[in-house]
């Protein structure tokens, strides 16, 4: 199995979190910082 490292860019605004991962061009928001447990498997 291969291995890959991603950047992940968290930061806070006013109505909450946003993440970003250049790498993929994926973003994401939401109320908190949480990681999903199920990110290896999308990637």
């Amino acid at each position: 199995m291969k291995t890959f490292d991603f950047t992940a860019v968290v930061w806070k605004e006013k109505e909450g979190y946003v993440s970003k991962c250049p790498e993929l061009g994926v973003a994401s928001c939401g109320d908190s910082i949480e990681v999903d447990p199920g990110i290896r498997t999308v990637v």
